[in-house]
């Protein structure tokens, strides 16, 4: 221990506390606005903005671990990149030639000075595909789940120094988990809005009998809660699929939506035949050139398709009781609404609850025809029979006699003896 008035060298002691604190109070301020992200979008631009200005970067880049391979990084949002570099590099596979995937296998920080270190350590990245000189990338992982990654670009050659790593592994980490928390917050908003459009589709089915009624109301309901749009064709007694209702979150293009379902007239789409066909659901996760040609009807359909610009469908058949009364089709026209097994299941759910109203509406269709029938033939034959009366009355005859001649008359003028008794009953005819 020093004595009391000794002269010590405590400048760089000082200094080094100085920077240590400096560091904390950043990292606890991008830990504050990471906190009061809600949702992936928000973190997302903490991320690229703020995290990007407290390093001094020159470009950031986020990349997840999403879509249909769940080993694929994808690029899902930046800032500082030029277009021109970054146009061709929206995913990368899971190689440990690529930077991102090293850090990611290796849960550490990736780092170089300069061009020329970066082409010794992975001479695989393309040259044309880097224009900064130095960088770091960091892992994104969170209770043992890999993220992604995010990079940092510096237009000079630079250096970082321990204690600029285990700073940037305190950002790296407390990204993941603002990301991680983001991702369960709209996972459980998802959850509580299928649970409330099931339970509002369910009411919406069992209060209405009237088929076309609830088919219209049902595809109102899932354009914007099960996809982007919805369109519902129903089987007609010819065995041909016909559309009857369709809806479109976004109303620019309920107009294409529109024109698009005039054209398909009957149904001629191989898809929806095929889910017709096979009896369970037919789903196209990413909508490819392709598959509009297989859809294609003619030059002006095809400009239509283009315009409306499908990126991802489900077709699940109506089907009730060993019988299928249409189609349920719900399309996303966004590049950001990408289909889960979840949508998949609540489709099917959808649908098959539809298929059981519509055969209970159809049933409750039958009956009121045949009641309607019944009742016709009854009050038929009411005037009927007084018409009889009238006739036996008239001419001193037995009923059937009086039969005869009112099935007689009716023959005589080419109408039915029902017509011919009400005018009898009238007194337009005495036969």
């Amino acid at each position: 221990m020093a004595a009391e008035g000794a002269i010590t060298d405590d400048g760089p002691a000082r200094a080094d506390s100085g920077r240590a604190r400096a560091l904390l109070t950043r990292l606890q301020r991008l830990t504050l606005q990471l906190g009061q992200a809600l949702s992936v979008e928000d973190v997302l631009e903490v991320m690229v903005t703020t995290v990007g200005e407290e390093l001094a970067a020159d470009f950031v880049s986020v990349w997840l671990l999403e879509g249909p391979d769940p080993r694929t990084l994808r690029r899902v949002r930046d800032v500082g990149v030029p277009s021109d570099v970054m146009a061709d590099w929206d995913a990368v596979a899971d190689d440990e030639r690529w930077p991102l995937a090293w850090a990611l296998h290796h849960h550490e920080l990736v780092e170089w000075s300069d061009r020329e270190e970066r082409r010794t350590r992975f001479p695989a990245v393309p040259e044309d595909s880097i224009r900064h000189e130095a960088h770091l990338v960091a892992p994104l992982a969170v209770q043992g789940r890999d993220l992604g990654g995010i990079v940092f670009g510096f237009a000079e050659p630079r250096t970082f120094d321990p204690e600029q790593r285990e700073f940037m592994r305190a950002v790296a980490g407390q990204c993941a988990q603002a990301l991680h928390r983001a991702h369960l917050h709209e996972r459980l908003t998802t959850e509580r809005e299928r649970a409330e459009f099931r339970a509002g589709v369910g009411q919406v089915l069992v209060r209405s009998l009237d088929e076309q009624q609830l088919i219209k109301q049902l595809a109102e309901m899932a354009g914007p809660s099960l996809a982007d749009a919805c369109v519902i064709a129903t089987v007609g007694e010819e065995g041909q699929l016909h559309p009857v209702a369709s809806a479109h979150r976004d109303p620019t293009k309920r107009a294409l939506l529109d024109q698009l379902v005039a054209l398909q007239e009957p149904v001629r789409n191989p898809y929806l035949l095929k889910a017709i066909e096979a009896g369970e659901a037919v789903v196209l996760p990413t909508v490819h050139p392709h598959t509009l040609d297989d859809v294609t009807l003619s030059a002006e359909h095809r400009e239509l398709l283009d315009r409306f610009g499908a990126t991802s469908a489900i077709a699940a058949p109506l089907r009730a009781h060993d019988e299928t009364h249409g189609v349920l089709v719900v399309v996303n026209t966004s590049e950001d609404r990408q289909l889960t097994d979840e949508d998949v299941s609540l489709v099917d759910s959808v649908a098959s609850q539809a298929a059981l109203a519509i055969s209970n509406a159809r049933a409750h269709g039958h009956v009121r025809e045949l009641s309607e029938q019944l009742e016709g033939a009854l009050d038929s034959r009411v005037v009927i029979e007084q018409a009889k009366g009238v006739l036996a009355e008239r001419y001193g005859e037995d009923p059937e006699t009086a039969f005869d001649r009112l099935r007689h008359a009716a023959r005589s003028s080419h109408e039915s003896i029902h017509v011919t008794a009400e005018a009898v009953l009238a007194g337009r005819v005495r036969p």
